[in-house]
């Protein structure tokens, strides 16, 4: 077992024997949160086995050998009042549970029987099967979400990307059992999970537990283990549409740009560029859009990064015969931003994102997420400290030369949802935007 130095701000990196990393974060306070990263997510999966990784996420909550019913493994944790969740992304699955200090054993116990002993009945698969595609239809159904998912898919055309995390509903009738099996065998190794923990712990204890937990956990890495994805390599040379027709009280947008990777020095540079566009009530975004036209309730924009690549995007719902110019404004908004960013707005965006990083990770369940996914993904940690000092050396310049590069137009996508919206008369629109770059 190999311990890493830190800061006092920074979580205590430990590595097992057996491969799996510890992210420690000590803190006072009544809770505990253990968040349990694997490095695998939708995009591992090629098109037979699209949405395996969500498939079998759910699968490890119908129980264990230890606790064969889905009831044994909630009541272990919500009989004392904590939480036990889990999520699938594109490239990490991650189980997490939020629990009492004084029930932290029992938190690693349950969190650890999902990840190294899950039963996977066959009747558990085809009924959980039947659930997915529940999920799909009700996804589906939320017109927000279907417009975020379709600037998925045009974002990154034929590419794991682009595809729902779920799958598909023909490539979940064609998973297995077998599959399945095979799937948890390959990606569920302690060599391929960080366990972060964060609250009021006993350092000593945590790693005995981990230790007497994993000690038999299959530790091998063999051939047959190509933990890789497919890069994205596509070029985008103009824009793209997408218009999904359907009734609705609303149209659904959702426009979004080539952005940067998790790994990019400039990550922190789109953040504030997407604080400064469309975060908060006192982003341009919001002030034009909804203060000063009325055209939206609801308007804002985020950052996606992944290993290779990443966007940022920009969604809003508006009254059918607002969308042209919704659109049309936040274009004029996006074309902007370019060129004329004032000291005091991006003064305001500092202090907006290192203040909002702040509250976030005052609670141990984000806390362990995030050190989590910083040693999983970048193999690294970053203190407090160390982002607020490359956040506060940004200059105006550094946001509106990577505005420049973002915002061109031949990285412009836009995805409707709504009724009766003309092709034509949207391709003019951003041919417009086009003309004006």
């Amino acid at each position: 077992m190999e311990a890493k130095g830190r800061s006092l701000d920074r979580p205590e990196i430990i590595q097992f024997g057996n491969g799996l990393r510890l992210a420690l974060s000590i803190r006072p306070g009544a809770s505990v949160s253990i968040w349990a990263s694997v490095g695998v997510g939708s995009r591992y999966e090629d098109n037979s086995l699209a949405g395996a990784s969500h498939f079998l996420e759910h699968l490890l909550f119908k129980g264990t050998t230890n606790r064969p019913l889905p009831f044994d493994l909630s009541s272990a944790i919500e009989s004392s009042g904590g939480i036990l969740n889990a999520s699938t992304e594109r490239e990490v699955t991650a189980y997490w549970c939020k629990v009492l200090a004084s029930d932290m054993e029992n938190g690693l116990n349950v969190i650890f029987d999902m990840l190294m002993n899950p039963l996977l009945k066959r009747e558990d698969v085809e009924k959980e099967r039947d659930v997915i595609i529940e999920e799909i239809n009700m996804i589906n159904d939320y017109p927000n979400y279907k417009a975020e998912s379709l600037m998925d898919e045009i974002l990154w055309p034929d590419h794991p990307l682009g595809r729902d995390i779920a799958g598909t509903k023909a490539s979940l009738r064609d998973i297995s059992r077998e599959d399945l099996i095979s799937f948890h065998r390959k990606y569920y190794r302690p060599v391929n999970t960080v366990v972060s923990i964060a609250g009021h712990v006993d350092r000593n204890r945590v790693i005995q537990c981990l230790e007497e937990l994993t000690s038999d956990w299959d530790a091998s890495s063999g051939s047959d283990m190509s933990w890789t994805f497919p890069s994205y390599f596509g070029v985008q040379k103009s824009p793209r549409l997408i218009i999904d027709h359907r009734e609705t009280e609303q149209t659904h947008l959702s426009l979004g740009f080539k952005g940067v990777s998790f790994s990019d020095d400039r990550k922190y540079v789109m953040d504030l560029l997407s604080a400064i566009l469309g975060e908060g009530m006192s982003s341009r975004l919001f002030v034009e859009l909804r203060e000063n036209k009325g055209l939206t309730y609801d308007i804002r924009s985020a950052n996606s990064y992944y290993a290779d690549t990443g966007c940022l995007f920009i969604t809003a719902g508006v009254d059918h015969d607002n969308a042209h110019d919704a659109i049309s404004s936040i274009l004029n908004e996006v074309f902007e931003i370019q060129s004329n960013i004032l000291l005091g707005e991006l003064e305001r965006a500092k202090s907006y994102y290192l203040g909002r990083l702040r509250l976030y990770l005052e609670d141990t369940r984000n806390l362990a997420e995030w050190a989590g996914y910083n040693e999983l993904l970048l193999n690294s940690q970053a203190s407090l400290d160390s982002v607020e000092r490359i956040i506060n050396i940004i200059q105006i310049e550094d946001v509106e030369s990577l505005a420049k590069e973002v915002f061109r137009d031949s990285s412009l996508n836009l995805a409707i949802v709504g009724p009766s919206h003309s092709r034509e008369s949207l391709d003019d629109l951003l041919t417009g935007y086009m003309i004006e770059n």
